[in-house]
């Protein structure tokens, strides 16, 4: 008895169309540049915990940031703060 399949039909109901799911460029720049003000207010505010009456800093860069200034320490820095809005 032969049990092969010489020709088969498959529906997909539900999926969306061949339109693109992905945004656009302009969406995806729109959204790093809200990302990214979000950042820096973050990090702004979070500078001005060191600095004096006058605006100058009471620290160095090292020691906010937690060491020299390389990939390793501005990751770290960068994960205390909350990016998820």
């Amino acid at each position: 008895m032969d049990h092969s399949i010489s020709n088969m039909r498959v529906h997909f109901y539900g999926v969306q169309g061949s339109a693109s799911i992905f945004p656009s460029m302009s969406e995806r720049e729109e959204i790093q540049r809200h990302s990214d003000l979000h950042l820096l207010q973050q990090v702004f505010d979070d500078l001005s915990k060191t600095t004096a009456c006058d605006g100058s800093f009471k620290n160095t860069l090292e020691s906010v940031i937690g060491g020299p200034v390389n990939r390793k320490t501005l990751s770290a820095y960068r994960d205390k703060f909350n990016l998820s809005e």
